[in-house]
């Protein structure tokens, strides 16, 4: 196995079934977003390989609504039914973003041993490492066990 190439974090999906055009400025008589409001600048979405998306409120799509009759509706015309929230930065979106990384299988070939995980430091003091655990009953006999994830003592939220 191999990362494909080019590398890259890439788009996977995007999931726009929760977005609705606010048509009227009111919050009420919602739409649906016009297709072409979401357009991948780079990459191809099909392969689930995008890079880059574009998001804009074609030409022409105005207001119906008393407060904003005539006026081309904006990307803050959007808004997240899930939450019922308009949309005011690009962010918003990324709860709706899937990113993958590729690989590619290679053929042939003898795979490499794995590598051994270190012991981290920080600050000049060794870590407690469990994970670099040792197999085998004799002092001639221990060998590292690969560092993996499921290995990885570090956990999310916590600090050595």
């Amino acid at each position: 196995m191999s990362i494909n190439n080019p590398v890259a974090i890439y788009i996977h999906s995007f999931n726009t079934a929760t977005f609705q055009l606010d048509i009227e400025g009111t919050g009420q008589n919602m739409v649906d977003v016009p297709d072409s409001t979401f357009r991948w600048q780079r990459g191809k979405i099909t392969k689930n390989v995008g890079l880059r998306l574009q998001v804009q409120i074609p030409d022409g799509i105005v207001g119906t609504g008393e407060n904003n009759k005539g006026r081309q509706l904006t990307v803050s015309d959007i808004v997240d039914t899930k939450n019922g929230q308009k949309i005011l930065y690009g962010a918003q979106f990324a709860d709706y973003i899937t990113m993958t990384v590729k690989g590619v299988a290679i053929s042939g070939g003898t795979p490499l041993a794995p590598l051994s995980c270190p012991k981290a430091t920080r600050r000049g003091r060794t870590a407690n490492v469990s994970a670099l655990a040792v197999e085998g009953a004799s002092a001639g006999s221990k060998t590292e066990k690969p560092c993996d994830a499921s290995t990885n003592p570090r956990r999310a939220g916590t600090r050595w």
